[in-house]
């Protein structure tokens, strides 16, 4: 008999020990969900500190991801290949991100706001149409011309498309050509500008031509949209951190 006691006092025991580990496992996620978290966001330029808790913050990282794929899936449709899939992401997005209207501010948040949005400036068109393109299959990213002073003269989007990287003017619609009509990469329109002798220049460019703006592109792409997608991001930070070892 007193071996049963013992045997039920030593069970009980096991069984406290479990559902205190387990409550105090429930209440540190729900200490660490609530973390609060400060996110910058620019309006007309300026940062504007957004706080959030944690759990909201990963919430939206998760349904922007989603829609943005969504979106993405609709627009290419049954495209067949990144050229075709580009040009009707181009398309979408030149009527779908209008110009900035005349009293509005300028946020410069996720890509995915400035599509609900419908407007901004050149540089968040391109990098909606880089963002869905990713989303799509093709990578790529924002890419500006830049004044000798530094300053930013405007934003085109490249695609990697057949191993080479194609310029865009997503603002003004354009998919830069060759001679032969084919999508032009961007060395070939620096070895040619010629090929853009007859546009005009971009009506928010400040009247720079477009040879001016190709000619003063910077190396690579500014910003990459594989930042804005779960498994990239968590891989990113992870080799953030392993790399400050």
């Amino acid at each position: 008999m007193r071996a049963r006691i013992l045997g039920a006092r030593s069970i009980l025991r096991s069984h406290r020990t479990r559902i205190v580990l387990i409550v105090g496992l429930l209440l540190a996620i729900v200490v660490v969900a609530n973390a609060p978290t400060t996110t910058s966001v620019f309006v007309d330029y300026r940062p504007e500190p957004v706080t959030q808790p944690l759990y909201a913050k990963v919430i939206s990282f998760f349904h922007r991801d989603i829609q943005m794929r969504q979106l993405a899936d609709r627009i290419a449709g049954d495209a067949r290949g990144p050229r075709e899939k580009a040009e009707r992401l181009l398309r979408w997005t030149n009527a779908n991100v209008r110009r900035t209207p005349a009293g509005m501010p300028v946020v410069d948040d996720h890509p995915y706001h400035i599509v609900v949005r419908g407007y901004g400036e050149p540089d968040q068109a391109a990098d909606v149409f880089a963002n869905l393109a990713a989303y799509a299959g093709i990578d790529g990213g924002l890419v500006r011309s830049v004044a000798e002073n530094g300053s930013i003269l405007y934003a085109f989007a490249v695609l990697e498309i057949d191993g080479a990287q194609r310029l865009f003017d997503v603002r003004e619609g354009h998919a830069f050509r060759d001679r032969n009509g084919a999508l032009a990469s961007v060395d070939e329109l620096r070895r040619d500008l010629t090929l853009v002798d007859g546009l005009r220049p971009p009506s928010e460019a400040r009247g720079v031509p477009y040879a001016a703006l190709i000619s003063r592109l910077e190396a690579g792409p500014h910003r990459r949209p594989s930042d804005q997608m779960p498994l990239s991001r968590l891989l990113n930070e992870l080799g953030r951190i392993l790399s400050r070892r």
